[in-house]
């Protein structure tokens, strides 16, 4: 896995002792509250229901 200083990694060990390392991107907080803001005509009570 090349790697830079910074990345962010996730590590997952699972129950036979076997481990995995993988680099994880950030989430943009910011963005995903923009998109958030258009999904509202989704948000209705019939939505919910299903």
């Amino acid at each position: 896995m090349n790697r830079d200083r910074g990345d962010l990694l996730a590590c997952e060990l699972r129950e036979d002792g076997s481990a995995t390392v993988r680099r994880v991107q950030p989430l943009d907080l910011e963005y995903l509250r923009a998109v958030e803001g258009t999904l509202s005509e989704w948000a209705s009570a019939a939505d919910e229901e299903a």
